[in-house]
């Protein structure tokens, strides 16, 4: 509602004076709602996901890696007073919401955000069944089924 109501309100201003760069901004503004809008979906349609060999872990459109088990180190629940301070090799993959869970690999990992790598050593994500996916990552890789 504020990309709105803000895009509106520059838009009848700028328009008096320079109405290319009033249409532009519109227009730039309109791309971000529809990329925000997206990008919000894609949480619900590209889940974590956990197989004999490998962990996918995906946030939304900004960023998806495959990490072999043998390279996570740990997986744990997050409340709101442990959840770890943003830094160099920590990367928050719960978009706007608080991080449940805390995924911590052995090595660090090349992970492309938006084109641009980092290295990361944590990354924070929003699951729907944490308890869930800590128990079936501490079990072992060949007692996990594949899902029908």
């Amino acid at each position: 509602m504020v990309i709105v109501i803000e895009t509106a309100a520059l838009h009848l201003v700028l328009s008096r004076w320079h109405l290319w760069l009033a249409w532009a901004l519109t227009a730039a503004s309109a791309a971000s709602l529809v990329w925000l809008v997206r990008d919000d979906r894609a949480f619900a349609k590209l889940p974590v996901e956990l197989d004999d060999e490998a962990l996918t872990l995906r946030s939304g459109r900004r960023f998806a890696v495959r990490v072999p088990r043998t390279q996570v180190a740990e997986v744990r629940q997050l409340t709101w007073r442990d959840v770890p301070k943003r830094g160099p090799g920590y990367l928050k993959g719960s978009g706007f919401t608080q991080p449940n869970v805390a995924v911590r690999f052995t090595e660090p990992l090349a992970v492309k955000i938006f084109g641009v790598a980092k290295l990361v050593r944590t990354v924070g994500l929003r699951l729907d069944d944490p308890d869930g996916f800590v128990s079936a990552m501490q079990s072992p890789a060949d007692a996990i089924s594949p899902a029908p």
